[in-house]
This record gives structure tokens, sequence and C-alpha cells, in this order.
């Protein structure tokens, strides 16, 4: 095991007038799943363990019905995934959303992220108060510039030293992982 900075940052909502809308793709659809659904944890599997995420921390983040998962299908074929953890304050958290690799860099993430923040919007049964997720240097190098670009802004950074396999790196890292590059608001 090797360590590296991982730079985390929280963005949010806090209506959903602040969503700029992407263009939306009718060959985009999100389709709810239970939690042991074999696409599901397949492409849980084969987005997320490129990014280290944890299998046991989404498995254990709260179970339905605050926590209720959606295949992003492109023309029928399941494509990425969504979950969102919602609590009776009225916040949502996007916990996961990601395309899976053959699906990247073909214009697609801003609307499946569209669908899936009118989707998260809409979660709570008396009404969401904020929309938020995490993201950090680890994840997809489009992934802050897409949350950017949709209307979510940073309101926490956090740096943290985390033990990585050796000789990872994150997604478009050669040398190892980064701090987040971006101009950050």
């Amino acid at each position: 095991m090797a360590s590296a900075v991982k730079t985390q940052l929280t963005l949010e909502m806090r209506s959903p007038d602040q969503l700029v809308r992407a263009r939306l793709n009718p060959r985009i659809t999100l389709r709810a799943v239970p939690a042991d659904d074999a696409a599901l944890v397949r492409i849980f599997h084969e987005v997320g363990d490129r990014h280290l995420w944890s299998a046991e921390s989404w498995a254990q983040l709260g179970s339905p019905p605050a926590k209720p998962h959606w295949l992003i299908d492109v023309d029928t074929e399941p494509a990425g995934l969504l979950t969102l953890f919602t609590n009776p304050t009225g916040d949502v958290e996007v916990v996961t959303f990601g395309l899976v690799p053959d699906r990247q860099g073909q214009g697609l993430g801003g609307a499946a992220l569209t669908l899936a923040v009118d989707l998260a919007w809409t979660a709570c049964a008396g009404g969401a108060t904020r929309v938020w997720l995490h993201t950090n240097n680890f994840d997809h190098p489009s992934a802050l510039p897409n949350y950017v670009k949709r209307g979510f802004t940073v309101v926490d950074n956090q740096v943290l030293s985390m033990e990585v396999p050796d000789g990872w790196h994150p997604p478009g890292a050669a040398d190892g992982p980064t701090a987040l590059t971006a101009d950050l608001p």
C-alpha cells in the first residue's frame, strides 16, 4: 500500500432553480432497481473500483426507502448508476453517480446528471431542501466540471491522506493522485 493525498469537495444545490440543464438526450433513462440487482452491483464495481469506491460503505449507508438505486440506461442498456440517500430534514445526497468507462467521453454525462438531479429534488416526500454530493481527485476528471456546469457550488474542501494500492492512480493522472485542478468558486 502507498499513501496518497485525496482532495475531497462537498458540492450542493439549495434550490432546483440552480440546476443548469444539459440538453436532454432521449437515449438516456433512469430505471429504479433494488440494491441487489446484478447489473447495479456489476456497474458499481465497473465504475467505482477504479476510483476506489468502497462497496462496504455503499452497502451500509442506509437502506430502502431512504437509499433508492437507479440504473442509467443508454438505448435501454445499463450504462451507469445513481444512488440517492434521503433524510427527513430534506437533504438528498447523491451517493453514487457514474457511467461505465465505455460510455464516458460521449457527451452523455450532462444529460444523465440533469435527470439525476431532477430526481433528487423530488426524492423526499416532504420536498428536498438541499441536493449535495462529494467528489474528489480520485474520481473521473470530468466529474467536477460536470457538477459545476450543472449548477452545484463547492461548500467544503478537505485534504486527506489515504492508503491506496501500490501503483494505483486515478483516471487521468499519469503519475499518481493529484489535487483537483479546476478553478473552484
